[in-house]
Order: C-alpha cells, then structure tokens, then sequence
C-alpha cells in the first residue's frame, strides 16, 4: 500500500501517515493503533489522503490543530521508552508498521538480478534506435516496513525507469522496478541507480552499457503484373526503420519469363519503403514496350543507424 507511518513523535504525541503513491487514497474504514489494546484511531467516513500528503493524528485533542486528526481523549498514548504504530484498511490487514526506542524494529533493502544481489548490471551492445529493458527486485530483508524514496529516476539521458516499483514494501516481502538502457549517442555509457529509503543501507547500482553495430537488414521479393513494366509500386517494410536511418536497397530478377533481358529500378527509398519496377534493358534492335510476363524481385534493404552514417 502507498499509506504509510512515516514518523512518531512519543514527546509530542503524535503520529504522522502520508501517502507516498500517486493517487489519492480514501481512508474509510483504516484504524492506527498506538501499540495497545483500546489505543486504536479510526479514521473519519470520506477522508481522502491526496498524493504526497500527510496528516498528524494527535493523542491529545488539545494539541491538534484545525487540520490535524485526533483521538478522542486528552491522554499520552506513546510510550516514550518504545512503541509500535500500526496502520490497518478497512478490511483489517495491515498496510504498514513503525516502531522504536525498545520496540524498535529497523527495515532492510537489498536489490537484486535474476535472484543475485547486484551491484552494477552491464545492458551489452545495444544499437542507436534500440532498447534494452531488464527488471530489478528490491526486497525488505529487515523487520519494519521499507519506505523508498519516490520515484526513483536516473540522472542520464541513455537510461531510465520506466516502471516505478510499490513505494511501501513490508518485512520479508518485495517490488519489482524496470530500466530501460536506449543509448543516444556512439561509445560506452554508464550511470548510477540510487535506492534512497529509511533503511540504514542504500544501495547504488552501477548500470553499464555500450552502443553496438547499429545496422538493421530487411528482405522481401515482389512479383510485377504482367505488361507492367517501367511502372512502379510502391513497397512498404513491416516495420519502418528508426527515423534518421540512412536505407541502402539492392534488387535483384529471380526469373527470366519474358523475351526481353528484365533489369530492375528502384527510387524514392525511406526508412519507411521504396519503389521498384521491372526496367528492359535496351539493345540492338530490341524495344522497351512496357509487355513483358510477370517476373519476380528478390529485395534486399540495410539500414545504418544515426550517427552512424560514415
């Protein structure tokens, strides 16, 4: 859950829960308790705990201001020498926890790859125009819930986060997050994954990643209609080349069906297509009249990749 308490106050009897997601949560029906038995909070019907927001819950009405929560008495709850917060939904499972002093029970964070904890991950060759994307865990190895810092981010144009993992995670469970490498520019990149939270340890990943032989290779064969040679048609690849990407095409007859010697023209080439016809070859007493069967086009198209063109 994205509801979480962030911080206890024992001296000056409070509580503080924020929401740490990127919706708003409605808290019907949540209860904090304040480590004992009959010491339990419940949240007002239709409070919404917007993103990003935090709201105090007070021990004492007296202390609380006109937009903080309170408890219905005027009594210290938390115990200065340790206690436990725990916040529950409304269907009374526990969404997160906070302890301290002798009840103090610390959260832990380790980050790993394919089940291994991982320090710096190498994404390989990946051409211009291409991505790589690889999924991390991050795991709470420790006692009280893990808050992380949200939302994590790369200071490095060629890597990012594309998909955030859960900014709450409780003892002994875990999140998955993806990074996707797309480098921008040839030779080597690297950058840093740092997972900020309120464990006591933060794991930094180096990430790596190098821009390979950035050349894509499409092939295909087109059959002309009969009597239509000299007309061109258009060609469409499946999938375009990335933009920028500069298209070579070569072409070749796979059949000899018609009395003159067919060759083949190609224009108009893109990263998205060509046109191609049948052209006769002219000689000695031979006419290109545009009649000729129907013949077959073996195509070849390479493309070289931006910033890769020599």
């Amino acid at each position: 859950m994205s509801v979480a308490i962030t911080k206890i106050d024992s001296q000056a009897e409070y509580c503080e829960i924020t929401n740490l997601g990127s919706e708003p949560v409605d808290m019907t029906g949540y209860n904090l308790n304040a480590g004992d038995r009959g010491q339990d909070f419940q949240f007002p019907d239709g409070f919404v705990l917007a993103p990003g927001q935090m709201v105090r819950v007070y021990s004492r009405a007296a202390d609380a201001g006109p937009n903080d929560l309170h408890y219905p008495g005027n009594k210290p709850l938390w115990n200065n020498a340790g206690d436990e917060g725990v916040l529950t939904d409304g269907s009374g499972a526990v969404t997160s926890t906070n302890n301290f002093g002798t009840r103090d029970k610390k959260p832990g964070i380790v980050v790993k790859r394919s089940g291994r904890v991982v320090g710096k991950h190498d994404f390989g060759k990946v051409a211009l125009g291409d991505t790589k994307v690889v999924e991390f865990t991050i795991a709470n190895n420790g006692e009280s819930d893990l808050y992380l810092t949200m939302p994590l981010a790369i200071d490095s144009p060629d890597f990012a986060v594309v998909i955030q993992p859960a900014a709450v995670v409780p003892p002994g469970g875990s999140t998955t997050m993806s990074v996707v490498f797309k480098p921008t520019g040839q030779g080597k990149k690297s950058a840093s994954l740092t997972f900020a939270s309120n464990a006591a340890e933060t794991p930094v990943i180096q990430l790596l990643g190098t821009t390979g032989a950035c050349q894509h290779i499409k092939a295909g064969a087109y059959t002309h209609k009969q009597n239509k040679a000299g007309v061109f048609t258009s060609i469409k690849f499946g999938t375009p080349f990335p933009e920028g990407t500069k298209v070579t095409v070569n072409a070749m007859v796979q059949t000899f069906n018609g009395a003159q010697t067919p060759d083949v023209r190609i224009k108009n080439v893109s990263e998205a297509g060509f046109a191609i016809c049948i052209h006769e070859i002219l000689g000695k007493g031979v006419k290109a009249d545009g009649v000729h069967l129907p013949e077959t086009m073996g195509w070849i198209a390479v493309g070289q990749c931006p910033g890769n063109h020599a």
